[in-house]
C-alpha cells in the first residue's frame, strides 16, 4: 500500500525480506529512513548494523504478553540511552542512540 501526495510518495506499507524492503525503499528514496516494525524488524536491522537511533516502547506485563525485543542485553552494547519518558498508561519510551 502506497500513500501519495501529488507525485511524491509519503508512506509505504510493506512486508516480506527486509533486505529486499530497504532495496527497493532506498532505490526510490537515498538518505534516511524512518522504519517502523516490531521485534522481528528490530533484530533483523541490529543484525546487518542498519540502526542509528532506537526508539523503544516498553510495554508492562500486565498488558499482555508480547515478543521480547532482544533475547538478551548484547544489542544494546553500542547504543546509549539518551531519553527516556513514562507515560501514564505505563508504557516507557525509551531512545537509544548509536556509540
Amino acid at each position: 500500500m502506497v500513500f501519495k501526495a501529488q507525485d511524491h510518495c509519503l508512506l509505504i506499507f510493506t512486508g516480506g525480506d527486509i533486505e529486499e524492503v530497504l532495496q527497493l525503499v532506498s532505490s526510490r528514496h537515498p538518505g534516511n529512513l524512518f522504519v517502523m516494525g516490531g521485534a522481528n524488524v528490530v533484530r533483523q536491522l541490529l543484525a546487518d548494523n542498519r540502526i542509528d537511533i532506537m526508539r523503544l516502547f516498553v510495554c508492562p506485563e500486565d498488558l499482555g504478553s508480547g515478543v521480547l525485543a532482544f533475547e538478551d542485553d548484547t544489542a544494546y552494547n553500542n547504543f546509549t540511552l539518551t531519553d527516556e519518558k513514562q507515560y501514564p498508561s505505563g508504557i516507557i519510551e525509551e531512545v537509544y542512540k548509536r556509540i
